[in-house]
């Protein structure tokens, strides 16, 4: 090649490698993790991290799974062992990876050109690059930025749901045990009563009518307790499928009993503005409104002029005797004779309306949540107390009010039958109560943060796909 084709082909690479690195997004050293560290940290009180090598956090979760879990331990096993999160991050690094690839300018070709024939030959050199690619190198970083912050978002609000979820689950499963451990308690008074109505029908003390009902409550409680040892395996498998364990690591503990109610909840006169400010959801709609906006920008930076090429060239020719050596330039430049770029403009212009009128909804949606959140909390925390300081001691004091009158031989043992119904009834629904109680502060939370289930709020079921997607 000739002084003059080397200083052609080295002045467009130059061009090239210039305009290219002062356009062009670096991948980071933690794959944009740093972001959704910092934001989970503040938002959760836990730590998160991206499992490079397989491993994890044994070792710290193994001293978590120790001692009986508490709602915080749960999550931060879950946001270090849950592989459906890690996945979440993974994808994340393949996003930034490819926004980044999608940020740089397109390579120069070379394209070489040899003929031969008739003892003549002909060789032609070209070194190609596109000079709009290299102009709109700026503005592609830009979006690029901005494609990589929603990814970051993206991967916060999984982290978040992951959370909810897993808290929701944590009061289920412990609710689950309470319930069991009050049935085998009643079962195992309804057992002596039983066991006593016997003795008496055998002495013709109480009749064949009294007694069968004695064996028939006793019967009821046996499979009402089977039912919840069921109940307790279902929601105990569920936690441990959130948290990420199975085989000896899935034989974690729980508290028995739930615990007391707090004696003050919060107002409602600022969780709106916490959640305007703090909701992921939301911000990932901002971040996207961000994307389309630059998005829409650079489509109209390329209205009228989409390929915009600039080539070097050489050409030499002629026989071993006598060569030419030719060289030049080439500028190939679209001309928008039939679209002038008002279809792309159209198109773009609607998905950023698009964008902002799902930012509006979201919004409004929001603060809408925030409050169903807040009423249903509320809510439950009247229910409760009124279980826990008006239902239950009155059943207590007719319960020992009935026990004294059996006793004086004032009422039956049908009477005490009744009362003991009454009073299980009521010892489940307190439980129910103050389960969703806490199920409805979680809500209250994920409302405010990220992670909102309206459904499962205060039904008492797991939402109906626990998994993180």
């Amino acid at each position: 090649m000739s002084k003059i084709a080397k200083g052609i082909a080295v002045k467009s690479a130059l061009l090239t490698v210039c305009f290219g690195f002062a356009g062009c997004v670096s991948v980071s050293n933690d794959g944009g993790m740093g972001v959704v560290q910092s934001s989970v940290s503040t938002s959760l009180s836990a730590k998160v991290d991206k499992d490079e090598t397989g491993i994890g956090h044994r070792a710290a979760i193994h001293a978590l799974l120790k001692k009986s879990l508490s709602p915080e331990r749960a999550v931060q096993v879950a946001l270090f062992n849950n592989k459906g999160l890690q996945a979440a991050f993974n994808d994340l690094g393949v996003s930034e990876a490819q926004f980044v690839q999608a940020s740089q300018p397109t390579n120069p070709s070379l394209t070489v050109l040899g003929l031969t024939g008739g003892g003549a030959f002909d060789i032609e050199q070209r070194l190609t690059t596109s000079l709009l690619a290299l102009f709109l190198a700026q503005p592609r970083q830009e979006l690029a930025q901005a494609q990589i912050k929603a990814a970051q978002i993206k991967a916060i609000a999984t982290a978040l749901q992951l959370a909810a979820d897993t808290r929701a689950q944590y009061w289920r499963t412990v609710a689950a045990r309470e319930q069991y451990a009050t049935l085998v308690l009643t079962r195992g008074s309804a057992q002596t009563a039983a066991e006593l109505a016997q003795r008496l029908g055998q002495t013709g003390a109480l009749g064949k009518l009294d007694q069968a009902r004695e064996f028939a409550f006793h019967a009821e409680l046996s499979a009402r307790v089977q039912l919840a040892q069921t109940q307790v395996f279902l929601e105990h498998e569920r936690l441990a499928r959130l948290m990420g364990l199975w085989g000896k690591q899935a034989t974690f503990t729980v508290p028995m009993r739930l615990p007391a109610l707090p004696k003050k909840i919060r107002t409602e006169r600022v969780i709106e503005t916490d959640a305007i400010l703090h909701r992921v959801d939301l911000k990932l709609a901002r971040a996207t409104l961000d994307v389309v906006a630059r998005q829409y920008g650079l489509v109209q930076s390329t209205r009228l002029i989409s390929v915009f090429d600039f080539t070097g060239a050489q050409n030499n020719a002629g026989s071993s005797g006598a060569r030419t050596q030719l060289n030049g330039a080439e500028i190939n430049l679209s001309i928008p004779i039939y679209d002038f770029g008002s279809a792309r403009i159209r198109e773009a212009e609607q998905a950023y309306r698009a964008a902002a009128n799902r930012l509006a909804d979201k919004a409004i949606t929001i603060r809408s949540q925030v409050r169903e959140a807040f009423l249903g909390y509320r809510g439950a925390w009247s229910v409760a107390r009124t279980y826990q300081l008006q239902v239950l001691p009155l059943r207590k004091t007719i319960e020992e009010e009935q026990l004294l009158q059996y006793n004086g031989m004032l009422a039956d043992m049908f009477t005490l039958l009744v009362e003991a119904r009454a009073r299980l009834a009521s010892q489940s629904a307190a439980i129910d109560a103050k389960r969703d109680f806490w199920l409805a502060q979680e809500n209250l939370r994920a409302a405010t943060i990220g992670g909102f289930n309206a459904a499962s709020a205060t039904d008492g079921k797991a939402p109906a796909n626990d998994s993180t997607q």
